[in-house]
């Protein structure tokens, strides 16, 4: 999972929402739910679809509750 995180980070597509919350995945597997938590607030904040932006909203919320 590690060379995952690595790969994402060094991606182009830093302005996509995927990335945001493909990146917040692999952050909150590896421990680091504040980081997690804010690539999810990114996430949320670029796409436009209400659907994709509920399912976002679920997982930081999850997240907020583990702290």
């Amino acid at each position: 999972m590690k060379a995952g995180l690595d790969l994402i980070e060094q991606s182009e597509l830093k302005e996509h929402p995927l990335y945001h919350s493909i990146r917040a995945d692999l952050l909150h597997r590896f421990g680091r739910s504040q980081e997690a938590a804010e690539a999810y607030e990114r996430a949320i904040a670029r796409t436009e679809n209400d659907a994709e932006r509920r399912f976002l909203a679920r997982k930081r919320s999850q997240i907020a509750a583990v702290r």
